[in-house]
């Protein structure tokens, strides 16, 4: 594969020369053969002969029918919605606003805080808070990319799965069916 960098006039800049090797060189597929999952290869700058080595693996996939939001397999209607919430929660774990991120859970939720524990409100999380968001999982949020997220039936995955969001009815819209928004339904320590 290659792909090439052009500046604003059209010329080009540089140069991304990969392959999609059977084996990923770094073991984490183990002995497993690949289709696609790592793509290996250099980059090289026009003019300069160094080339620089670079890997890039696949985390993980979403599929979505044609004309169907990338979160409908977890009952989202709004793609939109779902990653201004999920930017939003990231947002205010990284500046510990406590009642902002209190708010944004589905409750009860259960938490692994020294075993298993169950927060039935707001107010129970607050009282947890630096022991739920405690620094290894703020800076494992601080790293999750809150866009094109995995999706499936339960949910969409903020990272690695330290987050996972589903609908919840909030209230009823004029039909007077629920409207379902966004909310915090996992957090995994």
């Amino acid at each position: 594969m290659k792909l090439r960098e052009f500046d604003e006039a059209g010329r080009q800049t540089a140069a991304f020369s990969g392959q999609f090797p059977e084996q990923d060189p770094r073991g984490r597929y183990g002995t497993s053969k690949l289709d696609r999952e790592v793509l290996t290869g250099t980059w090289s700058k026009a003019g300069d002969p160094a080339e620089h080595s670079f890997q890039v693996s696949l985390t993980h996939i979403s599929f979505a029918k044609p004309n169907e939001p990338r979160y409908a397999v977890a009952g989202f209607t709004n793609d939109a919605a779902v990653e201004a919430f999920a930017q939003k929660f990231r947002a205010a774990v990284l500046k510990r606003e406590v009642d902002v991120v209190a708010g944004m859970l589905a409750y009860p939720m259960h938490i692994n805080v020294g075993g298993r524990k169950r927060f039935a409100t707001s107010a129970a999380v607050k009282q947890s808070y630096d022991l739920i968001f405690d620094p290894e999982l703020v800076k494992r949020i601080e790293a999750t990319i809150p866009f094109h997220m995995f999706a499936r039936d339960q949910g969409v995955m903020l990272g690695n799965g330290e987050v996972w969001i589903a609908p919840y009815p909030l209230k009823s819209g004029p039909d007077g069916k629920p409207v379902l928004v966004p909310r915090v339904s996992a957090i995994n320590r």
